[in-house]
């Protein structure tokens, strides 16, 4: 078992944030951001925004989010103007997991939710200010929003799946023993659930079973004890729940692809 890739990606640069009052002849025709990423936010009014034959009506507290090279095209409600706060910025996934979550996520929040739209507010409050350190705010507050968003859309946990808060438990209740071994019966009793179908459930919210779970847990908390340069190999291997230091060290390679001595040599 080898840990899985986990969503990362870097934003290069904020091009711009800026609010926006239209006014009833406002458009874009087939407009196409070839190198930026685009997030809008409507503060009031409406508009309507079409792309793939498809047409979408924006209000209040909707969000849209344009990947780069995204066509698209859009007017103002003749009646009543949108307003919105946009945010150009350039980003780079850093790996192919990233990639796929990205082209993932939807390009309307119908309704956002608040922690999304409080970040966004605060972002262009700041950008506008400009005073010392807020490129640094505004791109914390970005991750904010585009960790919110992959969030939302289900990226790193299928929203659908049942019984969530019981299984969200179960993870921290390991997480917090890094030196216990929990069986499936102990859990699945823990969360109130049989064990066949708590064995099914793990297994779709986290992408592994209950023993590799733990597994990978540990190895992952041994790699960071080990990277403190502090703890020998068989002190970071108890302290883990590992009495074994020869099956400690097959399994710390089969996760990492290092040998935890190799690591401990750093």
């Amino acid at each position: 078992m080898k840990a899985l890739e986990d969503y990362d990606l870097v934003i290069l640069n904020i091009n711009n944030i800026v609010s926006i009052k239209t006014d009833f002849y406002w458009s874009l025709d087939n407009l196409t951001t070839a190198e930026h990423w685009i997030l809008c936010l409507v503060t009031s009014g409406q508009a309507q925004y079409s792309w793939g034959q498809q047409i979408h009506l924006l209000r209040k507290d909707d969000m849209i989010f344009f990947q780069e090279g995204f066509s698209r095209s859009a007017r103002s409600d003749p009646e009543d103007p949108w307003q919105f706060i946009v945010v150009k910025f350039q980003l780079r996934a850093l790996n192919g997991r990233t990639v796929q979550a990205l082209q993932e996520i939807p390009n309307i929040f119908h309704n956002c939710p608040s922690g999304i739209k409080q970040n966004f507010l605060e972002m262009e409050r700041v950008w506008r200010g400009r005073r010392p350190g807020y490129i640094l705010r505004c791109k914390s507050a970005l991750y904010d929003i585009l960790y919110g968003m992959m969030r939302e859309s289900g990226t790193f946990y299928d929203n659908n799946l049942p019984h969530q808060e019981k299984l969200r438990h179960t993870l921290e209740l390991i997480n917090k023993n890094n030196e216990a071994n929990f069986s499936l019966e102990q859990l699945a009793q823990e969360a109130g659930l049989s064990p066949s179908y708590f064995r099914l459930l793990f297994k779709r919210f986290t992408g592994y079973s209950t023993v590799q779970y733990q597994n990978y847990m540990k190895i992952t908390h041994a790699q960071d004890l080990l990277n403190t340069g502090n703890l020998r190999v068989t002190e970071v291997a108890h302290m883990v729940g590992i009495q074994d230091i020869y099956y400690f060290s097959r399994l710390f390679k089969r996760i990492t692809g290092i040998s935890p001595s190799d690591l401990y040599k750093r």
